[in-house]
């Protein structure tokens, strides 16, 4: 998380939140397939600057024969919600989605790891480069491999479920922010996540991200995809919100709630009320 910090603290990706959340629902649902996870809601945030408990909890949200099983999902840092969101599972595997059109053309974005723009560190930088045409964001990116040491306890890179390389998705985000607005924004909201398959480690992948531009910030649809268009991943209902007063490099000052950080190993947990997991590292 060194490479994920903002005015001075290391903060939890809302992404890798996202696959926490999702992994951990499949552990305690063998059998399952992730279908993927919705209404992802950004609460305190999580933070990685000091050693803090850890509770992830699950309910479910439909009956027992429903066709898709519906999980409320929340982590906590010392009692204080970080993020929530609503893992959905399937007893049966769901068939591929669209391919979707490879674009090309446009303004080619000029800077882009400046600290301005985006402030990722050498863990998080995916984007080789982009290029904006009107709405449409597209930009080639490299999936950087992780060890299990860098990764830590979001150790899911080199699986389907990989919350490092869909970041990429809020990055892009920024960057449009940046373009139409002249400003820093942050991630405040996004509606779905689903993971289709595993971008090899080390691999060349396609971004395209659809957006329309709001008085406070921006919305989007981004998918990860290969130069085919077959979907690696799929982002929907991505929002960003502006804040022009933002300087990613400042003095660290509070974000959202007091640092908070992120768990050595997945918390346990049962598949309803939240169970206490060991104390987080900030390593």
């Amino acid at each position: 998380l060194d490479s994920h910090v903002v005015r001075g603290k290391r903060v939890v990706p809302m992404t890798c939140a996202a696959a926490l959340m999702a992994t951990t629902a499949l552990r305690a649902h063998p059998g399952f397939h992730l279908v993927g996870v919705e209404a992802l809601q950004l609460f305190g945030g999580l933070f990685a600057d000091a050693d803090v408990p850890l509770t992830l909890s699950m309910e479910r949200k439909t009956d027992a024969d429903a066709p898709l099983l519906r999980l409320g999902c929340r982590i906590l840092a010392a009692g204080k919600p970080g993020y929530g969101a609503t893992v959905v599972l399937s007893a049966s595997k769901l068939a591929p989605p669209a391919n979707v059109r490879v674009r090309s053309g446009g303004a080619k974005v000029s800077k882009l790891y400046d600290g301005v723009t985006l402030f990722h560190g050498t863990h998080l930088r995916h984007i080789q480069e982009a290029a904006i045409d009107g709405d449409v964001l597209t930009a080639s990116c490299l999936n950087l491999s992780l060890d299990t040491a860098a990764a830590g306890q979001f150790e899911s890179s080199r699986s389907v479920i990989n919350g490092f390389a869909a970041d990429v998705m809020m990055q892009a985000m920024l960057v449009v922010a940046r373009a139409k607005h002249g400003a820093a924004s942050l991630p405040s909201k996004l509606g779905s996540l689903a993971w289709v398959r595993a971008i090899p480690p080390g691999g060349q992948y396609l971004l395209t991200l659809e957006t329309t531009t709001t008085p406070s910030g921006c919305a989007g649809t981004c998918t990860l995809h290969d130069s085919d268009g077959v979907p690696y991943a799929i982002g929907e209902e991505l929002v960003v919100t502006v804040n022009k007063d933002l300087a990613f490099n400042s003095a660290p000052v509070p974000l959202l709630t007091p640092p908070a950080a992120a768990p050595t190993a997945p918390p346990a947990l049962a598949p309803s009320n939240a169970a206490p997991a060991a104390t987080a590292s900030a390593d």
